[in-house]
């Protein structure tokens, strides 16, 4: 399952993965062809930026620029539902929806992370559904709202949680609150 995943993302397709809070739609986030299908699939603007899932804290540093609040969040939360937003390093820039940061997170579950292992680098971490819509939380659902358009849908199981806390390490703000709360941390 892992390597076919792998493989499809070398290629250039597009997966449905199971993440520790929701589905997530992913795509080799170095090959810009595979993010612009993602958009597309999704119905999002371009101009929208779109997250990156890492296996670890060495990938996030090696693709975006960790400032010191950055990486203590890391350390204290990853695994976990926290997505950081931090400068970009080397990820295209259509991921950053023209603003030269990246949302980065290192998902609580061992096949996302199996997937983003195997293929060396960071995977797109947006959620599996049609914008606007409700994120998936199975892969049915997530087959459901986006068909055919996908090429893999790896089925984890019901997954139960709410989307990441989002925070900005650049401005300092929560862009959105989910279940970890990261004030102690500040």
């Amino acid at each position: 399952m892992i390597e076919n995943a792998v493989r499809l993302l070398r290629e250039g397709r597009v997966i449905v993965y199971p993440t520790d809070t929701v589905y997530g739609l992913g795509a080799d986030a170095m090959n810009e062809s595979a993010v612009k299908r993602i958009f597309e699939i999704k119905g999002r603007e371009r101009g929208m930026a779109i997250s990156v899932a890492v296996c670890d804290v060495e990938m996030a540093r090696e693709y975006s620029e960790l400032n010191e609040l950055a990486e203590r969040l890391f350390v204290h939360h990853m695994p976990g539902a926290l997505t950081l937003v931090v400068k970009n390093k080397k990820l295209p820039g259509v991921l950053t929806g023209g603003s030269g940061t990246i949302g980065i997170r290192m998902p609580a579950d061992e096949i996302a992370l199996g997937i983003i292992r195997g293929l060396g680098r960071p995977i797109t971490a947006t959620s599996a559904n049609v914008h606007g819509r409700p994120p998936a939380r199975s892969a049915d659902e997530a087959r459901a709202q986006l068909g055919d358009e996908v090429d893999l849908y790896i089925d984890g199981g019901e997954r139960g949680g709410e989307p990441s806390t989002v925070y900005d390490c650049v401005s300092g703000r929560i862009i959105r609150q989910g279940s970890v709360v990261i004030e102690n941390y500040l």
